[in-house]
């Protein structure tokens, strides 16, 4: 993140936007998570989510975080 964005990002200032630090390989991220929107969890819910995928017939893809 460049210091002139991070600074830019004040709370509030440019609402709704967040910043946060993806350590696996963004290329693949783009790759495997195509959309415009997300939603961030804090916390690990792997396990919650491999069961709710595997009710509803949802293939998981672990991309590497």
């Amino acid at each position: 993140m460049k210091s002139e964005m991070l600074e830019r990002m004040k709370w509030g200032a440019s609402w709704p936007h967040v910043i946060i630090n993806l350590n696996p390989d963004m290329d693949c991220f783009v790759d495997e998570v195509i959309s415009n929107h997300y939603s961030f969890i804090e916390g690990n819910i792997t396990v919650e989510l491999e069961y709710t995928c595997a009710a509803a017939g949802i293939e998981v893809r672990h991309i590497g975080f």
